[in-house]
């Protein structure tokens, strides 16, 4: 399935430096702000893994992580640099921008250079992208390897080289290597390749060699995955098993957050149906037009509009009939359909006739991704870590103890602290034994709870014991919602 036939010199000129503002403007956005946040628990954990050494690494990541190694193994050299916040969210910046100009490639071989554009604009602009573009995470990286693998994939059907289908490869088992959920995206990549290789008849050279890649890098994988499934302690995070099954009006979740980014469940119920309508009618009623159906709307239909509906609804179906039994339905596991739902507002907006409504509609489009993001920017949406360290090192005193609630919220404070007070080392055991414990060992304390919905009963329980036991001589709240550092006295006998 290929592109636009290739352009004049000077149109193609004109294109990339085109291009190269979108890429500029991406990286702009995706720097803003980038320090506002502070740490954030997932952060502190890949900062925690890529500080061991790499064979403690390998071991900890096998036994008791569910994360396959790649972006570790970047972020263990890249933090070697510099562990500012500021520079560790630079890689994945740079992958988020970078990830611009794939979508350009990626779009114009399934379509044309102007829906290509399209979708690299939008890509720049992406609010929920730009999340994953601003955190210690290997999100970004993940996105950029499905949409490199779905490209090379493509380019190899139609080359059916050795070496194309070797570049395939790479990139598919690098996206396997990064995030597990990588697995998904690339079936139904390949169901599509399948489609293409069978609609033609290609020669049974290309059968082979897409075969022969695959198995290759299913090979390869599992040779990682194997020892991983055997040995693997903590199969499932403790926060998913916990989150609710997903209901028929979550099918629409991913579309909103595609749209909006993480901050939209801050937006008014109004503002989202607005949404949906934008969404809907560039989605459903430009793309799919058949000549002559509606009124302005261009005469075109192309097939790969339908494979971009395929890619991008089946897995988000899947994920969900799968979620009622185990819980994967998760935006940040589903973040690599995000780009079909961009091709495909880039095929709407350019089926859009005249000129003005085009524009019109994807000024539309451009305004509500910049909305996402202007909240999102807006918007303090983990817990203020730097507020908390700083309120317990003012007044902190030799001998002091802190016990944090959840326990594993310890090493997001541990960054800001580096060390300087003392934890309480068995946060993880039944509330009253922590508070008896307490009580026998320390005259001073400070209690740090996180509000996380499964683990709040328990540190109620621990406050309210503490209270019985000791003296309350300071509370004070750290952003956003209910989280709070309590300083405690023990009462002299």
């Amino acid at each position: 399935m290929r592109g636009a036939q290739r352009k004049p010199t000077g149109i193609a000129s004109r294109s990339w430096v085109l291009l190269t503002v979108f890429c500029i403007l991406g990286l702009a956005v995706r720097l803003a702000g980038i320090t506002e946040e502070s740490f954030t628990l997932d952060e502190a954990t890949s900062l925690n893994v890529a500080r061991m050494p790499l064979s403690e690494m390998l071991s900890h990541l096998l036994k008791n992580d569910v994360h396959p190694p790649l972006y570790f193994l970047v972020l263990h050299v890249w933090r070697m640099a510099g562990e500012s916040t500021f520079f560790l969210r630079l890689f994945s910046v740079l992958v988020g921008a970078l990830t611009i100009p794939a979508v350009y490639l990626l779009g114009r071989r399934l379509f044309n250079h102007q829906v290509a554009m399209i979708s690299s604009l939008l890509m720049a602009l992406a609010p929920l992208h730009i999340d994953y573009s601003q955190i210690v995470r290997g999100y970004s990286l993940f996105i950029l390897l499905t949409v490199l693998s779905f490209f090379f994939l493509l380019r190899a059907v139609d080359r059916n080289t050795p070496h194309s289908w070797a570049v395939y490869g790479v990139c598919a088992l690098a996206g396997l290597l990064t995030h597990y959920y990588a697995l998904p995206a690339l079936f139904f990549q390949n169901l599509m390749a399948a489609l293409l290789i069978l609609v033609p008849k290609r020669s049974r050279t290309a059968w082979k060699n897409w075969g022969l890649a695959n198995i290759l890098t299913g090979v390869l994988f599992f040779a990682w995955l194997s020892p991983s499934a055997v040995f693997s302690k903590n199969p499932s995070p403790s926060w998913l098993s916990a989150e609710p099954k997903p209901t028929p009006a979550s099918l629409l979740s991913p579309i909103v957050q595609f749209s909006l980014g993480a901050a939209s469940w801050s937006f008014p119920g109004w503002a989202l149906n607005v949404c949906g309508v934008v969404f809907f009618g560039v989605l459903v009623l430009a793309p799919m037009q058949r000549k002559r159906s509606w009124p302005f709307m261009r005469p075109e239909f192309n097939p790969a509009v339908i494979m971009m509906w395929g890619y991008l609804l089946l897995p988000l179906v899947t994920a969900w009939v799968i979620s009622q039994v185990k819980n994967i339905y998760v935006i940040r596991y589903l973040s690599p359909f995000l780009i079909p739902f961009l091709l495909l507002l880039g095929v709407g907006i350019a089926a859009v006739n005249p000129k003005w409504l085009r524009a019109l509609a994807g000024a539309a489009v451009v305004l509500t991704f910049l909305s996402g993001s202007w909240l999102a920017y807006r918007t303090v949406q983990h817990p203020d870590w730097r507020l908390a360290s700083s309120s317990i090192l003012r007044s902190a005193l030799a001998g002091d103890i802190v016990i944090v609630s959840p326990p594993w919220y310890q090493k997001v404070l541990d960054y800001y602290v580096k060390g300087r007070i003392a934890y309480y080392q068995r946060s993880d055991s039944e509330p009253d034994e922590i508070c008896r414990e307490a009580a026998m060992n320390y005259a001073r304390l400070w209690l740090v709870e996180v509000d996380v919905r499964h683990w709040n009963e328990r540190s109620h329980r621990l406050r309210s014991c503490l209270d019985s036991r000791f003296n309350k001589i300071a509370q004070s709240g750290f952003a956003p919602g209910g989280n709070r550092i309590s300083l405690y006295l023990k009462e002299p006998q």
